[in-house]
């Protein structure tokens, strides 16, 4: 099930000021964040863990606070039961020739995934997949947050030029 909602209007000055126009933001360069064909930037917020034994959860940054605000206020709001936060990043990817990156899913475990959409970009949908097809195209917008089962998905890519595709990225379990 795909839900959807919006990032308030002060959360989203706060993120243009501190992150999207911050050319001082650290962001950190990712090789591989599904295959070597489509780098990025990267910003870990809370890294993966031990997942099975519970234990190594570190937050890497001090933006672990707001965005999870954010995350856990849309939540409560569309009655969604987090069990655990898995991971938190924020991604910055750019224009590619291919509409999307390769399909994959982030952990090999029944979990959720949370994506909000920082800045405004011409394209850059997520797309849902079920084998190689195609389910469901999410079109991006800035300030949208959506929430989606752990299938198969892919990132769409910037169409222009000196372009940016900024989202945060939310793993978590939810409550049975």
């Amino acid at each position: 099930m795909l839900i959807e909602g919006k990032i308030s209007k002060t959360d989203m000055e706060i993120i243009k000021e501190k992150i999207i126009d911050n050319k001082h933001f650290p962001w950190y360069w990712l090789d591989e964040p599904v295959t070597t064909k489509y780098p990025g930037m990267h910003h870990v917020v809370m890294p993966r863990y031990n997942y099975a034994a519970n234990e190594g959860c570190i937050i890497n940054s001090p933006c672990y606070g707001f965005f999870n605000k954010i995350f856990l206020d849309f939540c409560k709001e569309k009655k969604i039961k987090v069990k655990r936060i898995l991971r938190v990043q924020l991604n910055l990817t750019w224009r590619f020739r291919a509409k999307y990156s390769k399909p994959h899913t982030d952990h090999d475990f029944k979990h959720s995934n949370c994506i909000l959409y920082l800045n405004h970009f011409s394209k850059g949908s997520t797309y849902l997949f079920k084998g190689n097809k195609v389910l469901k195209e999410i079109k991006a917008e800035e300030g949208k947050i959506v929430v989606f089962p752990g299938i198969s998905h892919a990132t769409g890519f910037c169409k222009k030029e000196n372009e940016k595709r900024i989202i945060c990225v939310i793993t978590f379990e939810e409550q049975e």
